[in-house]
């Protein structure tokens, strides 16, 4: 697939096409980072995909190869597993996800800006696969 920009972000369900530089960079992460709670979607042209699902605590953040990969996503072997976190999608659906299966917003982040710059999960997380 070809697109004549780099990436197609959609924040809770509102598609929007961009060239990644600097600026365009810090300003994704800043709306990224003052949602209390976000349904993103992250689509690079040559198919990598990374989601992050927001609420006010956590964050549920998956990586796919291209639409219909089965992924990965990232964990926290730290976090107590028996604790949920519930997250609100574009379409109003709630998903509820472990706390070992979901990061720090801060973690999501920085897997946000890894993933605008490489186009590759973030090293600094552990991926799990299904």
């Amino acid at each position: 697939m070809y697109w004549p920009y780099d990436f197609e972000i959609s924040l809770n369900g509102k598609k929007e096409p961009f060239f990644v530089d600097e600026p365009k960079r810090l300003e994704v992460l800043a709306t990224l980072a003052v949602c209390e709670e976000a349904d993103w979607s992250i689509e690079h042209n040559d198919g990598p995909i990374l989601i992050v699902l927001l609420n006010p605590q956590r964050a549920f953040v998956m990586w796919m190869r291209e639409e219909g990969d089965a992924g990965m996503h990232a964990v926290d072997p730290n976090a107590d597993g028996s604790d949920s976190q519930e997250f609100v999608l574009s379409n109003g659906q709630v998903d509820e996800f472990s706390n070992f299966d979901t990061v720090s917003r801060e973690l999501a982040l920085d897997a946000v800006a890894h993933f605008l710059r490489a186009r590759a999960p973030s090293p600094q997380l552990q991926w799990q696969e299904p």
